[in-house]
């Protein structure tokens, strides 16, 4: 059988239109073993922000801490008061020699420390928790298998001032 060219043009529109019919219902359809979720608390990462060294403490980190059990008063010997440019702990003081904040809850902070008749240096890696409420002060470097961070609560001014 012969056919003209007009009439494979003519048939040419119709094979798409039908192709394209065949597609969509092919993606249309649910699939049959759909992915299946996973119960998770991760959130999607946002961006890391890369560290950034600043000259003071941030503000979500100033105050005065105590051990969660501790009572805030100037004689508990866990409680940290944190100030812009120093940390004073019980019986020593911490004079900022650096600070890196790595996220708006964290912040690598290095002390030049005196106290006792002694000097050191220390780098604490700060952390918030629960909004702002808890602080953990974890060592960095060669300090960092010494001891166990614990978490620190934030003091009221009346509690502190008792």
């Amino acid at each position: 059988m012969h056919q003209t060219p007009s009439a494979i043009s003519l048939l040419l529109p119709i094979v798409a239109v039908l192709t394209a019919c065949s597609s969509e219902s092919e993606q249309a359809e649910p699939d049959a073993n759909p992915p299946t979720a996973v119960a998770s608390n991760e959130v999607d990462p946002a961006p890391i922000p890369s560290p950034v060294e600043v000259t003071a403490i941030p503000a979500q980190f100033l105050g005065v801490w105590d051990s969660v059990e501790g009572n805030c008063r100037a004689a508990s010997d866990l409680r940290m008061d944190v100030r812009p440019r120093e940390i004073e702990f019980y019986e020593s003081l911490g004079t900022v020699e650096k600070v890196t904040v790595e996220s708006p809850q964290a912040a690598l902070i290095t002390l030049d420390m005196a106290g006792e008749g002694e000097t050191w240096q220390v780098i604490n890696r700060f952390v918030l928790s629960e909004g702002g409420a808890r602080l953990v002060a974890e060592p960095v470097g060669e300090d960092d298998g010494n001891y166990k961070p614990m978490p620190l609560k934030k003091c009221l001014a009346e509690a502190r001032d008792a």
